[in-house]
């Protein structure tokens, strides 16, 4: 039976790599007819779930909107956000946007005047596909709500099934933070590639134009009492 549960929970994380290629599909199609650029800023009566709405026009199935790991949202409540085994839910299950991934928010390519989005500056962004190392900075991955801005300080969830808090100082890199794929997240790439994320490999990749990948990693890592204590280090 164990062995049986876990073959289930592999062929789930290969739907959801699909779902991911998808992601990836749409995003590059976007970009090909807007000059290489991401999506515009983000509109914050919309909130930061438009992006799904945004790219709308190159996807047809909202199947690739959830993880099957993680496919059925906790509640009904307002901005309701998700974890490990939940989905992320912005109204009321009838709410068509609806997910399991999230974007990265640092990728925007600001409207004329725009200096920050979302109370964030805008130096940071990444705001085309044609820069080096695309292979390196994710796009969409994983998420327990629709979007984030992951930095290199960010603290490591204090619990493996930690739900998904907002406007917490040092929770953008939390919301990626899932063990949904025994010690790995999935996740796209701006070079259009999809795969699967070690859990501490996410301090590792390059979120921003300024992030230092090479920083101090997480003093969490190193105590054998944390729960990621036992996954791979990078």
């Amino acid at each position: 039976m164990p062995a049986l549960s876990k073959a289930k929970k592999q062929a789930k994380g290969v739907m959801c790599l699909s779902n991911l290629h998808q992601w990836a599909l749409a995003l590059s199609m976007y970009t090909a007819d807007n000059k290489g650029f991401f999506l515009a800023g983000v509109d914050g009566e919309t909130g930061g779930w438009a992006w799904m709405e945004w790219l709308r026009p190159y996807y047809k199935n909202d199947d690739i909107h959830l993880c099957p790991i993680a496919s059925k949202a906790r509640g009904q409540e307002d901005y309701e956000s998700g974890d490990v085994f939940h989905a992320w839910n912005p109204g009321t299950l009838e709410d068509p946007l609806y997910g399991s991934y999230g974007l990265n928010g640092w990728l925007a390519n600001p409207r004329r005047g725009e200096s920050r989005i979302f109370g964030r500056p805008v130096d940071k962004n990444w705001r085309t596909t044609n820069v080096k190392g695309a292979g390196y900075i994710p796009v969409i991955v994983g998420c327990g709500i629709w979007d984030s801005w992951p930095l290199q300080t960010d603290d490591p969830p204090d619990s493996e099934f930690e739900e998904v808090q907002h406007g917490v100082l040092n929770s953008e890199m939390k919301r990626f933070c899932l063990n949904r794929h025994f010690g790995y997240v999935h996740g796209a790439f701006a070079d259009w590639s999809v795969r699967r994320i070690g859990l501490k490999e996410l301090w590792r990749l390059k979120w921003h134009r300024g992030y230092d990948v090479n920083g101090d990693m997480p003093a969490q890592f190193y105590d054998q009492n944390h729960w990621l204590y036992r996954f791979k280090n990078y």
